[in-house]
């Protein structure tokens, strides 16, 4: 390999591989040491752990090598971080005996990751994993869970809920690394998946600035929260706020008109984005390809227990534990502040129902809700040591809410990680 940062967390550079949970045929993690002409473990009674899960609903399963992550690099190089990286069973596309039984959608997909802050903690001074001398902290404060995607998903409900296996607490790390997580089941739904919807087109001419569109033909539903784009008009994709007699009420207004007769078609989006044959990733393996239950009688209370906001509570004592960095780019142009009907954090939240203000499965909105919730707790975020979160998404742009938002003038997000475990001990 030619780049640098992907040959430094190289296979052929891991310490060692090793098994750490037989629940399922995936299970292992590969674990990168630190320099230890540069970091001494003994400096700061062990050295600190980064546990990386990986995202990827299927397609990264059994990849065990984060390749050009500069920021898990930044940790190992620059703070001495030992970086474990850990291949669990994700939930993937439904495969009729293609899924392990025993590695359903939720709770039991999270047991497994669950299980590797015990397991390196039970052989922290493990000279097989470590080396002679060398041993990690068993401060909860210095080992992070980083998660992509999904991962970061579920590494946030397991930073933050309170997880037992026969009885015995999982203890798990008090600083959470997400990068483009979703961290949301309840609302994140469509009414209906968007490949149903098949043949439609404009039933008249529309000028710009129109905010109902009439369509014509076609199979499917149009309902609340899909998206629809107009063919040759790539830049003409519209949220769908309303659906009665009159057509479809679209946010935002039109840019451009749009004759009669252009096919209409649904843009993948949230759930709908990662759906197979009718059944979305989330709940494929619940589903059971056929079975009577689908989305749209899935239960509510199920969709709740599987998302991070109710657990964002004063009662929740995990809160005022876990340091949350949260890495999100700047790129949902429909989440601004709450002077906007149509979206802002708390509106999002509130809202009831498949929900037009989520239109991408990676969106800030994400970021933007959890930090919004933190900071209603008291919470203030940036790179500080009296801060309890960062939050680098977006900028001015997207998110004007100063409560809610990091500068991210003249700083990279790895030197803003860098500089924020810094300053909380690392």
């Amino acid at each position: 390999m030619s780049d640098a940062r992907e040959t430094a967390l190289s296979a052929e550079n891991a310490f060692t591989t090793v098994r750490f949970s037989d629940r399922s045929k995936f299970g292992a993690a590969r674990i990168w040491l630190p320099d230890r002409s540069r970091f001494d473990p003994g400096a700061k009674d062990g050295w600190p752990v980064v546990i990386r899960l990986h995202g990827g609903n299927g397609n990264d399963q059994g990849n065990l090598d984060p390749k050009g992550n500069t920021t898990l690099q930044a940790l190992r190089s620059q703070l001495g971080a030992v970086v474990v990286s850990i291949n669990w069973q994700d939930n993937g596309f439904y495969e009729p005996g293609g899924q392990d039984p025993r590695a359903l959608f939720f709770p039991d997909g999270l047991l497994e990751p669950a299980l590797i802050t015990p397991w390196l903690l039970a052989r922290r001074r493990d000279a097989a994993l470590f080396g002679d001398d060398g041993f990690i902290t068993d401060d909860p404060r210095r080992i992070a869970l980083y998660g992509v995607s999904d991962g970061g998903w579920r590494a946030a409900l397991l930073a933050y809920g309170n997880w037992r296996a026969n009885g015995v607490v999982l203890r798990q790390p008090d600083v959470l690394i997400a990068t483009q997580g979703h961290f949301d089941l309840e609302h994140f739904w469509m009414s209906e998946p968007v490949d149903a919807l098949r043949g439609w087109s404009v039933a008249r001419d529309t000028q710009a600035g129109a905010e109902t569109i009439e369509l014509a033909g076609g199979a499917g539903t149009w309902r609340v929260g899909h998206e629809l784009v107009f063919e040759g008009h790539r830049d003409e994709q519209h949220l769908v706020l309303a659906s009665d007699d009159s057509g479809l009420r679209i946010w935002p207004a039109l840019r451009e008109d749009v004759p009669q007769g252009v096919p209409v078609t649904a843009r993948d989006n949230g759930l709908s984005k990662y759906a197979k044959g009718g059944y979305s990733w989330a709940g494929a393996p619940l589903f059971r390809a056929g079975g009577a239950l689908n989305w749209a009688n899935f239960p509510v209370a199920t969709k709740r227990a599987a998302s991070l906001w109710p657990l964002i509570e004063r009662s929740n004592r995990r809160v005022e534990k876990v340091l949350p960095l949260l890495l999100y780019p700047p790129a949902e142009r429909f989440i601004t502040n709450d002077d906007d009907v149509l979206s802002g954090w708390k509106t999002w939240l509130n809202s009831v129902g498949a929900n037009p203000r989520y239109k991408n499965l990676h969106s800030e909105a994400n970021a933007f809700a959890l930090a919004g919730l933190l900071a209603g707790l008291g919470h203030t975020q940036g790179v500080g040591a009296h801060d309890r979160c960062l939050l680098r998404a977006g900028g001015p742009r997207s998110n004007p809410d100063a409560s809610t938002r990091f500068s991210v003038d003249g700083v990279t997000p790895d030197a803003a990680v860098v500089e924020f475990l810094l300053n909380h001990g690392w």
